[in-house]
């Protein structure tokens, strides 16, 4: 029998998580939760998957627990694969980080952190919208159709001669450039550092966040810098006088993906943006900055 709502919680949050789940159950909502759910013989995977496909929303139940529990984590990348609504319930100050910022980056908050009961009627509320708007269908890619690929036609003796032409002009220039120590392509391909993509700013304004913009730095590591667990990516968040407003130090093992930093912030005054990779003295290795500041929402 699928049920409303599926509940994706650490077992470490069970006391508060069963007082949800029974709010939500007295008030004329269906609620999915493991391992009540399942019985002995069942497969354990195939339930949760099976009550996340018949699910209308999937209520996360977030808090440090949570956050670094890989079970929950693959729930909730299952929820936003297929479309389905997630309504993130903090219970405490944590932010999320990773895969888990990811997913949730633009899902709406309920942040009842200071006292969670207190926001059970704002959970009610939130849970009964949602469930109204339903979730997008998920659609499995298509596979590509086989389909005949015609023969090319041939070159005709014009477009022959200007390929000869072509190929004797880059002969010349590739032996110029060889003979003078070739050009600066070599360089770019050689070049290594850290590189900022642009900077994403989120308008989280009445979203229900205990802030109001979030900011993402996106950049890369040249690989023969990534290995190093000693190396740190320092970030700093500056506003127009040059003034930093917010700092962030990650080591460069634990960068998920392009993500180099993220700061949560009440203002938007954010201008540019910093990244420096130290080593494990605290040496500079490679610097770089941007005010390539992409703003999303409004």
């Amino acid at each position: 029998m699928s049920k409303d709502i599926f509940i994706s919680y650490s077992s470490k949050d069970t006391e508060i998580t069963d007082k949800i789940h029974d709010y939500l159950e007295n008030n004329g909502f269906s609620c999915w939760m493991a391992p009540k759910e399942i019985k002995t013989s069942e497969n354990y995977s195939q339930k949760i998957i099976d009550a996340l496909n018949s699910a209308k929303i999937v209520l996360l139940v977030f808090s440090e627990y949570s956050h670094a529990s890989e079970y929950v984590t693959e729930e909730i990348d299952n929820a936003f694969t297929r479309g389905i609504p997630i309504l993130p319930f903090r219970i405490d100050d944590t932010f999320p980080k990773g895969k888990m910022e990811f997913y949730l980056r633009h899902c709406q908050w309920l942040d009842a952190s200071s006292n969670p009961e207190d926001h059970f009627p704002q959970l009610l509320e939130d849970v009964d919208r949602l469930c109204k708007e339903g979730k997008k269908p998920f659609v499995p890619p298509k596979p590509h159709e086989p389909h005949e690929i015609e023969p090319p036609e041939p070159p005709k003796r014009t477009s022959l001669y200007i390929a000869i032409a072509v190929i004797a002009i880059i002969a010349v220039v590739g032996g110029f450039m060889f003979l003078n120590g070739g050009g600066d392509s070599n360089a770019d391909a050689n070049e290594t550092g850290v590189f900022i993509d642009f900077i994403q700013m989120d308008n989280d304004t009445g979203k229900g966040y205990s802030w109001k913009y979030s900011y993402f730095v996106f950049g890369t590591i040249s690989p023969d810098l990534s290995n190093s667990s000693d190396n740190v990516v320092h970030v700093d968040f500056l506003d127009k006088s040059g003034k930093t407003i917010n700092s962030n130090d990650t080591k460069v093992g634990d960068i998920e993906g392009n993500t180099l930093a993220s700061a949560y912030l009440d203002d938007d005054n954010v201008a540019k943006v910093s990244v420096e990779l130290r080593d494990g003295d605290n040496k500079v290795l490679y610097s770089t900055e941007s005010d390539n500041i992409k703003s999303v929402g409004g």
